[in-house]
């Protein structure tokens, strides 16, 4: 076989193994003497998704008196990427829903996203939330994973309780624990 297509199918090869995420060893090909010589070697780099949610604090909707209830909370998302991020939202009560618990009774509650770029969009328990935006905390450095250097918060969630779904519930308090996960979207 000749060096050209060996040399083609090692690179092949390599680049294939490399984007399945496989671990390979290999050792750069040292050349000889001799009227030419050639040899071949590895270029390699690791590309590491930095992604973190912070800034996140209960959010207490408030006391029934026969409306719907509300909250706002905002959140930073940082990714040392300048690409968009994924967010996903669940529950560790009843995975797959959004129901507030006394631990008998339970009250549905829906709530937005809003990356501060797309607008608010409507949450379904599980599925992710895809192509969001930055809002210009995206400081590969990772010196800005908490919003700091922007000065804000690049994110916001909205929640509501309606009246129709607490009206008939015994007195008590209500909650449940809300899972958020942020991912790249590449």
């Amino acid at each position: 076989m000749n060096k050209t297509i060996k040399n083609t199918l090692f690179a092949t090869t390599f680049l294939a193994v490399g984007a399945a995420g496989v671990a390979t060893s290999m050792a750069a090909t040292q050349g000889t003497t001799g009227p030419t010589s050639s040899g071949d070697l590895i270029v390699s780099l690791i590309v590491d998704n930095k992604l973190k949610v912070s800034n996140l604090d209960d959010t207490a909707l408030g006391t029934f008196a026969g409306a719907d209830l509300s909250a706002t909370e905002t959140i930073c998302v940082f990714f040392n990427q300048t690409a968009p991020y994924q967010i996903t939202f669940d529950s560790n009560d009843t995975p797959g829903t959004f129901e507030l618990a006394d631990g008998v009774n339970n009250i549905p509650y829906s709530f937005t996203y809003d990356d501060g770029t797309n607008g608010a969009t409507a949450v379904v328990a599980g599925t992710p939330l895809t192509g969001r935006d930055l809002a210009n905390n995206n400081a590969v450095s990772g010196a800005d994973d908490d919003c700091a250097t922007i000065a804000a918060d690049n994110g916001s969630i909205d929640f509501t309780a309606l009246a129709t779904d607490i009206t008939g519930n015994p007195n008590g308090t209500y909650s449940e624990t809300l899972n958020i996960t942020v991912a790249p979207s590449i």
